[in-house]
C-alpha cells in the first residue's frame, strides 16, 4: 500500500477548496434579486459538461457509454441547479404571521 503523498494532499486539500467556492458563489447568486443571475453557474457547468462529453464522443466507444458520459459530466450542473431551486424556494417561503402583522401595524401607524 501506498501512503498519500503531501503533495497529493495538498492537491485535494485545492480541488475541496475550489469546490467549496463554487457552490458558495452558487448561494450568492442564487440569493440575488435577479433570479436569472442565480442560472448563471448552472448553465456555466452545463455548457462545459457537454463540451466534455462532445470530445469525449470522437473516440470509439458505444451510444451506452456515450450516455453514462453525458451524464456523468451533467452531475455538476444538477448539483448547481438544486442548490439554486432549493435557496429560492427558502427565500419564497412565507414568513411568520407575526412577522407579517407587525408589519402592517407600523404601515397602518405611519399613514
Amino acid at each position: 500500500m501506498t501512503s498519500i503523498l503531501p503533495r497529493q494532499l495538498a492537491l485535494l486539500f485545492f480541488v475541496f477548496v475550489l469546490i467549496g467556492i463554487a457552490v458558495a458563489q452558487c448561494f450568492i447568486c442564487a440569493k440575488a434579486r435577479n433570479k436569472f443571475m442565480g442560472l448563471i453557474i448552472p448553465i456555466i457547468a452545463f455548457i462545459g459538461g457537454l463540451f466534455v462529453a462532445l470530445v469525449v464522443q470522437f473516440s470509439p466507444m458505444e451510444t451506452a457509454e456515450l450516455i453514462r458520459q453525458i451524464l456523468v459530466c451533467q452531475i455538476p450542473a444538477l448539483v448547481y441547479l438544486a442548490i439554486f431551486v432549493i435557496v429560492r424556494l427558502i427565500m419564497k417561503a412565507p414568513k411568520d404571521n407575526a412577522d407579517q402583522n407587525e408589519i402592517k401595524k407600523m404601515n397602518i401607524q405611519d399613514l
